[in-house]
């Protein structure tokens, strides 16, 4: 058994060993169950659509199923999802009404039958080669419920031929210690993600906290009518409930970098500001009512949310709409909140500037940015 640390090499916290593991084809893939749902949200992407299923149906498996859910998009996407769907049974399509991607994600999870999901972008291309390998390996580790993987950005217009290159060996990191593996392994693209849904053995009994626990995984959603922030809002709940996390040295996704206008940047800052203003107050909400630990990591994980925050009504402000009064009772309410659940995030100098001015915070952020 090989093993390397989870700290770099200045990091003053405790090495701890993990698991290198190489596979081959060990295990056959079971084809007698639903292994994973790709949720695949879909809404004016006509021109990149076509790349991301081919690279999916580019797998000769038949143990996951590829949920396309037409969001009411207003181009050709629905019939190019029907085409799929009508060549290939792995797809299954959902017509809905325009709700927004959080709503069409929860669409997607109502009709998963897999184990476990991955939400896919409909402009991203995958490698899916990687996930017949992995699909191999948690099948032999069924404790599993989080898979971690690489993730590679492009500029729109590259073009990414993920068969051209070379399959590497897989290595798979694990560790005692969840708290240092999560923060070793902070995550914020929740497409670099598998999430455990469902347990080939919920049949057998177990104790009520796991019970509740795996009753809380599969019941878990998106909050609808957010379109800032409710991947990581998701992300950060299911990192609150999950016990044993693994980290596969390997890329499967990459993501698509678009341009966007000035218009669209700024009218995203002022979304941005409205929700994740929601997410900072529904993660205090859920860790209050389940009791949440603020960790190490999850107490990182969330200033670093706050900060996002701050930084897109930094933006935003430039609108001369920007309500700069309600936006510093919004803050303090939220420090209050996570002060009172015990996260020493509060005591941050950044966010204990912009608890007591958020004027004088946004004045030096600009003034930092020239």
């Amino acid at each position: 058994m090989g093993y390397e640390t989870l700290c770099s090499k200045d990091s003053k916290e405790k090495s701890v060993p993990v698991r290198n593991v190489w596979c081959k084809s060990m295990w056959p893939v079971k084809s007698d169950a639903m292994f994973l749902s790709i949720i695949i949200p879909v809404f004016n992407v006509e021109p990149y659509l076509r790349d991301c299923l081919d690279s999916i149906a580019a797998s000769p498996l038949d143990c996951w199923e590829a949920i396309l859910v037409d969001d009411g998009s207003p181009d050709r996407c629905p019939q190019i999802c029907d085409e799929y769907a009508a060549k290939d049974r792995r797809f299954r399509v959902i017509h809905q009404e325009h709700a927004g991607v959080a709503a069409a994600r929860n669409a997607g999870l109502d009709a998963a039958q897999g184990e476990w999901c991955w939400f896919v972008d409909a402009d991203a291309v995958v490698d899916m080669r990687y996930t017949e390998r992995m699909m191999e390996w948690l099948q032999s580790h069924d404790g599993a419920d989080m898979a971690l993987f690489d993730l590679q950005t492009f500029r729109d217009g590259e073009t990414v031929d993920v068969g051209a290159k070379a399959a590497s060996p897989m290595v798979v990191a694990e560790s005692a210690d969840i708290e240092e593996f999560m923060f070793r392994h902070v995550c914020y693209h929740h497409q670099r993600l598998w999430y455990r849904r469902r347990w080939a053995d919920d049949h057998l009994p177990c104790d009520a906290a796991e019970n509740l626990r795996r009753a809380t995984m599969r019941a878990l959603r998106f909050t609808a009518g957010l379109g800032v922030g409710d991947d990581l809002e998701f992300l950060y709940k299911f990192l609150t409930l999950c016990r044993r996390p693994f980290k596969f040295d390997m890329t499967l996704y990459y993501c698509r970098q678009r341009a966007a206008s000035a218009t669209r940047d700024l009218a995203y800052r002022r979304k941005a500001v409205e929700d994740l203003s929601a997410v900072l107050h529904n993660l205090a909400a859920w860790s209050r009512e389940r009791d949440v630990r603020p960790t190490y990591s999850y107490n990182f994980r969330i200033r670093k949310l706050l900060q996002d925050l701050l930084r897109s009504a930094s933006l935003a402000s430039a609108d001369a709409d920007f309500d700069v009064r309600a936006f510093q009772e919004d803050v303090r309410a939220i420090v209050r909140e996570y002060r009172t659940l015990g996260f020493s995030l509060v005591w941050h100098p950044k966010v204990l500037l912009a608890t007591w001015s958020v004027k004088t915070y946004l004045m030096f952020n600009r003034i930092l940015k020239r």
